[in-house]
């Protein structure tokens, strides 16, 4: 069995515009088309800097005129007026300016300071005559300002509320807006990726995925079927798992797959108890959203052909630990030879010290070595103009 596990880097070296970088500097561009005119927004660097493919479209008849947006951008316009979590990340790509945002990563830092913050206020609910300060000032401040924001925009109904209590009733309403912003963020982010992206020609491939012959399975941690697109025509009979979810136009916000959380950070009963931010977390959203894990079944059927040699070839991916379990019982399977592509040595050493958190030092060092390595380190070869595979 060969298996094709793909990250978002398999994505950037078809040079797709599939950051969520890429995607906040598209809105923050969108949200001006109708203020200014085209010859003066075409001279402002932020317009300028886009993507060629991205540029074009924002300037297209069907794009720039709004008298002319058909039902996907008519609802775009609808979904990003008042998104609290697209005014946050706007923000702080202005404040920031580092040419990438880990959504998962800030909607964690928030969800952790609000569990925080919602706790104490309990507590002193509970204690009315207690004095007591907040033992982590950072988390107390960041949930403090964050509430704040939200009623100084005056994004919904936030100005009614006070940031002290945000906890019971009103922790339960201003919860469910934030979830119901997040579904609103992740279906603008749906309607990016087809429209925009899923339209951009690609004229380059990964010579190192075109070399590979007999592909059996893809698995994808992206939200775009750029493979199967591309590559799927030559690989007949593939089966593909989308295990965060599959971008669709088709689909409302409601019945949207793709899964935008973050990673459990309770310990112990905690996790089980406290449950008041479950539905931002990726566990439930795979659940809810019925995402799927065929590749267990491709793990069951390795382990079930015991004479069969079976290889794993990763590119694009940072193997971070928060994809450990999915990335462990693929790697590690038996028979099992994996490759993986690194785009350059910074990534390389990245790789490595991630590896090391999802399969351990000895395990590691033991399988890179020897006559015969269960893991291959390669460095990705110059990706090719799409006539030169013709």
């Amino acid at each position: 069995m060969k298996i094709l596990i793909i990250g978002n880097g398999f994505d950037l070296e078809h040079n797709l515009p599939t950051k969520y970088w890429d995607f906040m500097e598209f809105i923050k561009c969108y949200k001006n088309l109708e203020k200014h005119p085209k010859h003066e927004l075409e001279k402002w660097p932020m317009f300028s800097n886009l993507n060629e493919n991205v540029r074009e479209y924002l300037f297209s008849d069907e794009v720039f005129t709004f008298s002319n947006h058909k039902d996907a951008l008519k609802e775009l316009d609808r979904l990003i007026s008042q998104n609290v979590w697209i005014d946050y990340f706007s923000k702080k790509s202005g404040i920031e300016n580092k040419g990438w945002i880990d959504f998962e990563s800030e909607i964690a830092d928030i969800i952790k300071c609000l569990e925080y913050y919602m706790n104490y206020n309990i507590t002193m609910q509970e204690n009315p005559s207690s004095q007591r300060r907040p033992d982590n000032e950072v988390l107390y401040q960041n949930a403090h300002s964050f509430l704040d924001n939200m009623k100084n925009t005056g994004v919904n109904h936030y100005e009614k509320f006070d940031t002290k209590k945000f906890h019971g009733d009103t922790a339960k309403v201003i919860i469910k807006e934030l979830i119901c912003d997040l579904n609103n963020l992740i279906r603008c982010l749906e309607i990016y990726l087809e429209d925009v992206v899923g339209k951009s020609e690609v004229e380059y491939k990964a010579k190192d995925i075109a070399e590979i012959e007999n592909i059996d399975k893809v698995l994808s941690f992206n939200y775009t079927n750029t493979y199967q697109k591309i590559y799927g025509e030559v690989n007949d009979g593939i089966e593909y798992d989308y295990i965060h979810g599959k971008a669709n136009i088709q689909r409302t916000s409601k019945e949207n797959n793709m899964v935008l959380g973050i990673d459990e950070y309770l310990e112990d009963d905690e996790r089980n108890n406290k449950l008041e931010f479950i539905r931002f977390k990726k566990y439930f959203q795979r659940i809810y959203k019925k995402t799927g894990c065929k590749y267990k079944n491709w793990v069951s059927e390795i382990e079930q052909n015991d004479n069969e040699k079976n290889e794993v070839f990763i590119f694009g991916h940072s193997l971070d630990v928060t994809d450990k379990d999915v990335l462990k019982e693929l790697i590690m399977a038996p028979n099992t030879t994996t490759t993986i592509f690194y785009y350059n040595n910074d990534v390389y050493a990245q790789q490595i010290e991630n590896l090391v958190k999802v399969i351990k030092q000895d395990k590691l060092i033991a399988s890179v070595y020897g006559a015969n390595p269960r893991i291959i380190f390669k460095q990705q070869q110059p990706k090719i103009g799409v006539e030169k595979l013709q």
